[in-house]
């Protein structure tokens, strides 16, 4: 009878250890990675200091290996958000507001956003649709270095 006391501090800690690793767990799957959306209204009011932002469009041809690439790396850095920004669904005027502000003539336009507010513009590679294993490694290389 008292060899089985011995064992309910070890059930007990056993309980808490696996309470622990589904509440933890549970928080972990809450956090939002990857392409979030970002219509034009939010993006007039969003303080994107800190973040990414790519600026393209649902139906561009030659974006695939960019977003290849992008998927890739979101993979490796679980933790990553990146604002996607598609002027299809913008009007001449907001594509224009766009375009001003982070000097985004071609999709898709990656750029980091920084504290003060500095657009930060992955110019690297001028031909996304061709990407080569060395735009790859320069893609990682600019999120890495303003993923902080």
């Amino acid at each position: 009878m008292k060899k089985h006391y011995k064992l309910i501090p070890v059930l007990i800690a056993l309980c808490c250890v696996c309470v622990l690793f589904v509440l933890t767990r549970a928080v972990s799957f809450k956090r939002q990675t990857g392409f979030v959306d970002l219509p034009y209204e939010e993006w007039q009011n969003q303080d994107l200091s800190n973040h990414f932002l790519v600026i393209s469009r649902d139906d561009c041809a030659h974006c695939g290996t960019f977003f290849d690439g992008m998927n890739s790396i979101i993979r490796d850095n679980r933790g990553l958000v990146i604002y996607y920004l598609d002027v299809n669904q913008m009007t001449d005027a907001q594509k224009e507001a766009i375009e001003t502000k982070y000097d985004a003539q071609y999709v898709p336009t990656l750029l980091y956003i920084s504290k003060e507010g500095k657009a930060i513009k992955f110019k690297e590679s001028n031909n996304y649709g061709a990407m080569k294993e060395n735009d790859y490694a320069l893609l990682k290389k600019f999120i890495n270095k303003h993923d902080q």
